[in-house]
């Protein structure tokens, strides 16, 4: 390919050629964080089950005691087994770190120039999930708080998989650093939603899952769809803190259809930011 013709035409050629192939550089779902959710979801497991499975991996079992152990959960005793990350946060929460940590591999680079962006992505990642979950429960929409919390981790999946394509681009050949920040950042915003609904539809996840990550920037939404009016606004939240790949700090929160359409007060919105900024600990 030539580099200096680089076009964002031939970036999403590449693209597509991966999502065609099912290519292995693909972000990935994990299978211990899927059955993890799974069995929580489930209704119906015993909490000992729950262990097993996050013990078979000492990496993950580790990653969950840290999370259960971080401010965000504020917790007074420390723990220092799964079992007692269960009993202290419950099985609900240990299912969403657990997905949590079986996705933060696939934000990472050995391109110096997009590490910074990866880290600033899974940051957003992380705020948007537990932030969908919390606005949920807060708002008493209890039957979606666990889908919220995949859709808000997976609606920018699109933004992951372009950042790849372009990471393993880079790696093949030095000039490919003439792909420039501008480029990349112009090629995130105006196509992740759609590559990401594709690479989820290619995953077979639900269609709930596909459609946030394909309409949370539509500019007409339903107002009645709560789970994607709950992502949209909490990211919109993330971007005016700078959280992620964009920072709109002017933005006027409540003043968006998204809040008008949950009736969110400016005390909700307030501590809503709090719990963002809270949420920035689980990422690391």
């Amino acid at each position: 390919m030539d580099w200096d013709e680089i076009t964002e035409k031939s970036l999403l050629e590449r693209v597509d050629e991966h999502l065609r192939a099912r290519d292995t550089h693909l972000p990935v779902i994990d299978q211990i964080g899927m059955r993890v959710r799974c069995v929580v979801g489930s209704g119906d497991f015993d909490l000992r089950e729950v262990e097993t499975l996050i013990n078979q991996d000492p990496v993950l079992a580790a990653a969950v005691m840290r999370g259960a152990n971080s401010a965000f959960y504020r917790g007074i005793h420390k723990v220092t087994t799964v079992g007692d990350a269960v009993a202290r946060i419950g099985a609900r929460q240990v299912a969403n770190l657990v997905l949590l940590e079986t996705q933060r591999k696939n934000f990472t680079s050995g391109t110096p120039e997009l590490r910074e962006m990866f880290r600033a992505l899974w940051r957003h990642a992380v705020a948007c999930a537990a932030g969908s979950e919390w606005l949920a429960r807060r708002l008493r929409f209890h039957e979606i708080a666990d889908h919220a919390f995949v859709a808000g981790l997976l609606h920018d999946l699109g933004k992951l998989l372009l950042l790849r394509v372009i990471d393993e681009l880079q790696s093949e050949d030095p000039d490919a650093g003439r792909i420039t920040e501008r480029l990349t950042r112009e090629l995130l915003e105006s196509f992740h939603a759609d590559r990401g609904a594709m690479l989820m539809q290619a995953w077979e996840l639900p269609e709930i899952y596909c459609h946030v990550a394909r309409e949370h920037h539509a500019e007409r939404f339903d107002p009645d769809d709560v789970l994607l009016v709950l992502v949209r606004l909490v990211n919109r939240a993330c971007h005016r803190l700078g959280i992620g790949t964009l920072h709109t700090p002017d933005l006027d929160l409540v003043a968006t259809p998204e809040a008008r359409a949950l009736d969110a007060s400016d005390l909700l919105l307030a501590e809503l930011e709090v719990l963002l900024e809270d949420a920035l600990d689980l990422a690391g």
